[in-house]
């Protein structure tokens, strides 16, 4: 992913855009506050056609994962990781597009 936008708001608040490099899509993230807890079940899931090679090298840059991918009843792949405030996402494999 790659900053596109970092707007302070408030005293103490900031809205940053991520977005992977030459995407039109982009996240807005913002900090928790009271509204907002940290610590959830985000519900963001990020595919991949290689999801044991993208968990090695999220792990390598510092990602932990609470559920390592394996493989699944279905017969895909997945796992889960969290951030720094203990928010989680998936990592699936993404079969087809």
């Amino acid at each position: 992913m790659e900053k596109r936008a970092d707007h302070p708001f408030g005293e103490k608040d900031r809205w940053v855009t991520v977005a992977p490099p030459g995407d039109s899509l982009s996240l807005s993230l913002r900090p928790a506050d009271d509204e907002h807890r940290a610590g959830v079940d985000t519900g963001i899931q990020f595919g991949s056609t290689d999801v044991r090679a993208t968990a090695e090298e999220l792990i390598a840059r510092g990602v932990r994962f609470t559920e390592f991918p394996a493989e699944q009843s279905w017969g895909s792949w997945r796992g889960e990781f969290a951030d720094q405030d203990g928010n989680t996402y998936v990592l699936y494999d993404r079969l087809t597009d």
